[in-house]
């Protein structure tokens, strides 16, 4: 068995030197490209930062938003109730309506969909427990059988009458 020997294969110098000089544009071609992935990742990083804080913003703002109109739905309430006890009372000869708005129990009224119910029942149970809120009713003159006569006169004629009755010389 004979051994042959190795060929050591040689290539001329300008191809070595071109086959260099491709792997040398190759490897500074793939440092840019993974420089430019750098920058990119650096990039996508920042922007990914500034909408998380973004994010940050808008969720802060939201609960911000959502406190005022919790806010504002209670004061809403709060007059609705005012303006419904104040109508329901007009109704009412009351005396003091700030008494009356003071005095009411209002676990018994309701606010639903901008309306508010139960206010004549409540009124009603505060009347009955306390009347003195109530002016006392007049009962309007009669002219009638058992009541006095009224006083007033019905016409210009009638006034000029009782005018002349009342100045003659008796």
């Amino acid at each position: 068995m004979t051994e042959e020997p190795e060929a050591k294969e040689s290539f001329d110098r300008a191809y070595v030197e071109e086959l260099r000089s491709e792997s040398k544009g190759y490897r500074l071609k793939l440092r840019d490209t993974e420089a430019a992935v750098e920058a990119l990742n650096a990039k996508l990083a920042k922007f990914e930062n500034q909408n998380k804080s973004e994010l940050e913003r808008l969720m802060e703002e939201k609960s911000s938003l959502e406190k005022v109109n919790s806010e504002l739905h209670a004061s809403l309430e709060v007059q609705a109730v005012n303006a419904a006890i104040t109508a329901e009372a007009l109704k009412y000869e009351v005396i003091d309506i700030e008494a009356v708005k003071a005095l009411l129990n209002r676990g018994d009224l309701s606010f639903e969909n901008g309306q508010v119910a139960g206010v004549e029942k409540a009124l009603k149970s505060l009347f009955k427990e306390k009347p003195y809120l109530l002016k006392e009713p007049t009962p309007p003159p009669t002219a009638g059988v058992g009541g006095p006569p009224l006083d007033s006169p019905k016409s210009v004629d009638d006034m000029f009458l009782k005018t002349l009755k009342s100045i003659q010389i008796e």
